[in-house]
């Protein structure tokens, strides 16, 4: 099996690929680099095609038997992806990077290219069974500098990746929208049926990619599943870029000894998702899809499952479903540090929504996802991972 990832030299990105290379998957990625980061690939480099040439550690044999035992519906080189179920809970554990195939790596193979760029996009798209489409211009503010980018990069981007997934007759696509296109609600917890009312040209452009996956699957029958990110975090995520979210700012501050400011009173709620969770619903979003099969043709394929109706483009929130304050998560970074970390509070920033977190309850009907990192563990990891220092 093939899977393109718009966007996989990113954060979010780099861990899709990762996973789907320990199922032995080959992976194709397609980044310009903005952002994306080429050290963000190193757990990709195993494969002998890979242009770094570093190795990664291994895993124990026992791991690896387990996992390939039990994920041969998502590796059809060993059997039919139809024929078989794969457990949800080795699935978990290949979001988490406890799970490794590398005894059969796929090919990994790595595009400097632009989703604006059709040619780029075909030749990535080339003989993929499955696009994961994350390649975007993410910055809220950054969108109202500079609207026109944002729609021409979001927007026909995405025209452009489903175009090349529906010539290459892909199994599924899945988009990454954001809960941007909700705007300020004070409907909590958000669903997806609440009205969207994006507040930025960043917010519109996701809302109207959606309707660009929602026409492919309607026209064309394109399995599309969308995702609405919320507060996404874990490791690799860049605490200095402008749209950084506050875990990993908080995360550098305390590390250099400084002392994190909150605007506002703190009480600001937000909904937070771990990586590997969010790597985890890729995982099963990608593993209905090849259950199902759905045909291809001018019409969208119909199907009874209870699964079907994620890969029509309707959108499914992708969160953890709990609200966190920022008071709350600076008492969890205190209780991983060892020290009381008393923050700074400043006057609230205009713009800034107070609160916001989400159902997930279509989510696990859908694809049967259900978050399973606590807070506390995902914000340890981390600290960890930075190296840091009581």
């Amino acid at each position: 099996m093939k899977i393109l990832i718009t966007g996989g030299a990113g954060f979010i990105g780099s861990h899709i690929a990762e996973a789907f290379h320990r199922l032995g998957w080959d992976v194709t990625i397609l980044d310009n680099f903005t952002t994306g980061k080429r050290e963000n690939l190193a757990g990709l480099t195993r494969t002998r095609e890979n242009p770094f040439g570093k190795a990664t550690g291994g895993e124990k044999s026992s791991e690896i038997a387990k996992s390939e035992e039990n994920l041969a519906g998502l590796t059809s080189k060993r059997e039919n992806p139809s024929e078989k179920e794969t457990g949800g809970e080795n699935l978990s554990e290949i979001a988490t990077g406890r799970g490794n195939l590398s005894g059969i790596a796929g090919k990994v193979e790595i595009i400097e290219g632009d989703i604006r760029d059709k040619t780029a996009v075909a030749k990535a798209a080339a003989g993929c069974d499955v696009v994961v489409h994350l390649a975007a211009l993410a910055s809220v503010p950054a969108s109202f500098r500079n609207p026109e980018e944002t729609y021409e990069v979001n927007f026909m981007g995405t025209q452009n990746v489903l175009e090349a997934a529906l010539q290459n007759n892909v199994k599924i696509v899945t988009f990454a929208s954001s809960s941007a296109v909700y705007g300020d609600t004070d409907r909590l917890p958000i669903g997806e049926e609440t009205p969207a009312n994006p507040l930025s040209p960043y917010g519109l452009s996701k809302l109207l990619s959606e309707k660009l996956c929602r026409f492919h699957n309607t026209v064309y029958g394109l399995p599309v599943v969308v995702f609405r990110f919320f507060n996404v975090y874990g490791e690799r995520q860049n605490p200095f870029s402008e749209y950084s979210a506050v875990i990993p700012k908080f995360i550098n501050i305390i590390q250099n000894g400084g002392t994190p400011t909150i605007f506002g009173d703190g009480e600001q709620t937000r909904d937070f998702i771990y990586i590997s969770d969010l790597v985890h619903a890729h995982l099963l979003a990608v593993e209905g899809a090849l259950k199902l099969q759905p045909a291809k043709s001018v019409k969208p394929a119909t199907n009874t499952s209870k699964s079907s109706a994620a890969y029509e483009a309707t959108p499914l929130n992708l969160g953890s479903g709990e609200k966190t304050s920022l008071n709350q998560l600076v008492k969890i970074m205190s209780q991983i540090a060892g020290k009381e970390i008393k923050p700074q509070y400043a006057p609230p920033r205009s713009g800034d929504i107070l609160h916001s977190f989400c159902k997930i309850d279509k989510i696990f009907d859908e694809i049967g996802f259900k978050p399973q990192t606590p807070m506390i563990l995902g914000i340890e990891k981390m600290f960890n991972s930075r190296n840091f220092e009581n």
